[in-house]
């Protein structure tokens, strides 16, 4: 019978912050842990200089406004990464609703930052004590979150591109066939 492989990770986070889990699951193999968005960053130390994850490999959101069944609109989720021996842990932050915010990880992952950045340009998540939390993506007098599930795709695209007003003053045609 094999050996069932146990993620330190996983089992770092249900012990030692076991008031900070909101759930944990699993899903073909891989587990995550569901954890309250202020205790992130004690989290995050933790994994690093105790089990190991030298990594972040990623960091995104999700946007649950469609789904009533979840509770709180909005998760982090982090995926780190423990190198030298391959191991993975998804770790999704509960976002509050009345704050929408995060503690920054870019003291402890220098990598986070920009990762962190596009999370606030798309989705609006503020991550608190950021060194630069400005939008990277967007123009920076962009209104709105284009990630998230109530912002309006319909109304007109406020883009210019100078370059296409020259093409048809030039009479160049889109399609050169």
């Amino acid at each position: 019978m094999a050996e069932e492989k146990v993620n330190k990770g996983v089992a770092l986070v249900m012990e030692k912050f076991a008031d900070a889990v909101v759930s944990q699951r699993e899903f073909h193999g891989q587990e995550w842990v569901t954890v309250k968005a202020s205790a992130v960053h004690d989290i995050a130390k933790a994994l690093r200089d105790e089990a190991g994850f030298d990594l972040l490999e990623d960091l995104t959101a999700a946007d649950y406004l469609d789904r009533p069944e979840v509770e709180g609109r909005f998760r982090v989720v982090y995926h780190f990464l423990a190198v030298s021996r391959a191991e993975l842990l998804r770790l999704k932050a509960l976002v509050p609703d009345d704050t929408v915010e995060v503690p920054t990880l870019s003291d402890l992952y220098p990598g986070a930052d920009w990762m962190e950045r596009e999370v606030y340009d798309m989705f609006g998540i503020r991550f608190t004590d950021h060194p630069d939390l400005r939008r990277m993506l967007m123009p920076e007098d962009w209104e709105g979150h284009p990630c998230r599930r109530d912002y309006d795709v319909r109304g007109p695209i406020p883009i210019e591109d100078p370059m296409r007003e020259g093409d048809f003053e030039r009479k160049v045609a889109a399609d050169p066939s």
